[in-house]
C-alpha cells in the first residue's frame, strides 16, 4: 500500500508541475520543500499563459451569447465562466498562501 501512496504522491506531484499550480519544488524522499528560481519562473510562465487563455475565451464566450438560443446553450456558458473565474481565484491563492501551501506539504509529507 504505501507504494500505491508513493505512486500517487508522484504523479499529483509531476501533474501539479506540468500546470503550474506548484510553485515550489519538493524531495519526495524525505518531505522537504524549498523555492527555486527555476520552479517560480516555471510556475509563473504557465500562470500567465493561463491568464493569456482567459480574453480568448471571454470573448469567445461573448459572441457566443449572441449566438445562445436554448436553454442549455446558456447553462454551458454559465459553467464555463464559473470555471474561468475558478482557475484565477486558484492561481491567485496559490501565489498568496505560497509559504503556506509549502509548510502544509512539508509536514504532510513527514508524517
Amino acid at each position: 500500500m504505501p507504494d500505491l501512496v508513493n505512486c500517487f504522491l508522484r504523479v499529483v506531484y509531476v501533474y501539479t508541475w506540468l500546470l503550474g499550480l506548484r510553485n515550489f519544488d519538493m524531495d519526495l524522499n524525505t518531505g522537504k520543500t524549498w523555492t527555486t528560481r527555476s520552479g517560480t519562473f516555471f510556475a509563473a510562465v504557465i500562470n500567465i499563459l493561463w491568464f493569456s487563455l482567459l480574453p480568448i475565451q471571454i470573448f469567445l464566450y461573448d459572441a457566443s451569447i449572441k449566438r445562445a438560443q436554448v436553454l442549455y446553450d446558456y447553462v454551458f456558458m454559465l459553467m464555463s465562466m464559473i470555471r474561468i473565474v475558478g482557475v484565477f481565484i486558484i492561481l491567485l491563492m496559490g501565489w498568496l498562501r505560497r509559504c503556506q501551501i509549502r509548510n502544509w506539504t512539508s509536514e504532510l509529507m513527514q508524517l
